[in-house]
């Protein structure tokens, strides 16, 4: 069954919602429309999601993974290249997961965890409208995610005489991370600097998937984050989602502390703690996404002497969180996306 908007509001977001769960599109669609986007359809499988695409030209489109007949990331793979912005609306499984991250490699924007009966529904659909309102902004971009076969070396850079030699890696990213990560960190080399952090807003549960993908296509260790973990030279460790990351005394500490602008994990956090154990050897890395988390952090990291290299406008889908710290004067360098992994290697030589 589909229902469609006689009149949408040309003026707002066009959002077309794609669930099989009559009661999820209801759902969905009410917290979208309560939130200020327009609700032009709500379908209930892949087919009848393509054939309202071509008729009705949504913004952006919330996809179900799991649907009978078409699948998900099916529906994604017929999209037309320049179409509407995909936000994946996943449940918490592990398998739920792993097709949401095969989805963002297709070239979905983002990815939220279904509310169960616990979400605070008000909550759920702000946030969720400016998901979407973001994704309909996004550049279309489309990441191949191939393993490396080939991590770059590390590479002896200048010394500049105001960073240590063996920095740690604090990496930042929200909306678009995902696929950047996986053209930055396979080419990392196996051992790199004092370690890396990784905080990647994404929800509970997909950030244990996202570091199992990163381990199998990198030299470098990569693992999500467990209370107590000691940062090490050859490992990654990747916040993990509802939990912020805390750096203490060369250890990573789990914290549920309250959510900073709706976010747990918080880059600022990590970046911050990270600025006062380890004074100026820091190496922020700000990538792609919405909003300015990371630009407080970055401002301790500098203050301490640390560096920050920031991704640029044209590889970004969102120049968000790399634009705030650019503009604020914080980024030594910024970077296309397929230099950074040479920056970061350089920096941390």
């Amino acid at each position: 069954m589909t229902a469609i908007s006689s009149a949408p509001d040309a003026t707002r977001v066009r959002a077309l919602v794609c669930d099989d769960s009559s009661f999820m599109r209801r759902l969905l669609g009410d917290a979208l429309r309560s939130a200020g986007v327009d609700v032009v359809g709500e379908v209930g499988d892949g087919e009848a999601a393509i054939a309202a695409c071509a008729r009705l030209r949504p913004d952006v489109i919330t996809l179900d993974m799991n649907m009978p007949g078409l699948t998900g990331i099916e529906v994604l793979r017929r999209l037309p290249a320049r179409g509407p912005r995909v936000v994946v609306v996943s449940a918490l499984t592990a398998a739920g997961s792993d097709l949401a991250l095969d989805a963002l490699e297709a070239g979905a924007t983002d990815v939220v965890l279904k509310p169960t009966r616990a979400t605070p529904l008000d909550e759920f659909g702000q946030r969720l409208a400016q998901i979407v309102t973001a994704a309909a902004a996004a550049r279309h971009l489309r990441v191949e995610a191939a393993p490396i076969t080939k991590p770059l070396r590390p590479v002896r850079a200048p010394d500049s005489g105001t960073r240590r030699s063996s920095p740690l890696i604090v990496i930042a990213s929200s909306t678009g991370g995902p696929q950047a990560l996986m053209q930055i960190v396979p080419r990392l080399p196996a051992r790199i600097g004092s370690g890396v952090l990784i905080v990647q807003h994404m929800p509970p549960g997909f950030t244990a998937s996202l570091a199992r993908r990163l381990d199998s296509a990198s030299q470098l260790a990569v693992r999500e984050a467990r209370d107590g973990d000691a940062i090490e030279p050859g490992l990654a460790l990747v916040a993990p989602g509802n939990f912020h990351l805390r750096v203490e005394r060369g250890r990573v500490h789990l914290d549920q502390s309250r959510a900073i602008g709706a976010l747990r994990p918080r880059a600022d956090i990590t970046l911050s703690d990270a600025s006062r154990s380890y004074g100026a050897g820091v190496l922020a890395v700000v990538l792609t996404g919405m909003g300015e988390d990371g630009l407080g952090g970055v401002r301790s990291v500098k203050l301490a002497g640390g560096g920050c290299i920031a991704q640029d406008e044209m590889s970004s889908v969102i120049y968000g969180m790399p634009r705030a710290v650019s503009e604020a004067g914080l980024a030594d360098a910024s970077h296309p996306l397929a230099h950074l992994a040479r920056a970061i290697a350089e920096a941390a030589a």
